[in-house]
């Protein structure tokens, strides 16, 4: 496969991860105590196993989940979360409390609600 787009999640996000820290091929598989080749088979779209998967995921500092991740199925309530989720962590300490402040208070209003 050529083409990023039809590779499998896992082969994208192995990837984008990897150049994203400016890693080689080499220095991913260093760090994991796999092979370049194996790596390079992951990125071609080769499913390893969970155990390499989750050593990939402590490598590239992110988790399995993030790496099995597919953002294309990913709900524009998950996408307005994650916008959310950046702006708090932009937002100064006191804006961060307001946030904090509110949230408790509509889940305290969400569980007396029902």
């Amino acid at each position: 496969m050529s083409n990023v787009d039809e590779l499998p999640p896992l082969s994208r996000n192995v990837l984008g991860y990897r150049l994203h820290q400016r890693l080689s091929q080499q220095d991913l598989a260093d760090r994991c105590r796999v092979s370049r080749a194996t790596v390079a088979k992951i990125e071609r779209g080769h499913v390893p196993t969970l155990r390499t998967i989750k050593t990939l995921a402590k490598a590239l500092s992110t988790t399995p989940a993030k790496l099995l991740d597919d953002p294309a199925f990913h709900t524009t309530t998950t996408r307005f979360l994650e916008g959310l989720r950046e702006a708090v962590k932009r937002a100064s300490a006191r804006s961060r409390r307001l946030i904090v402040n509110l949230a408790r208070r509509l889940t305290r209003l969400r569980k007396s609600s029902s």
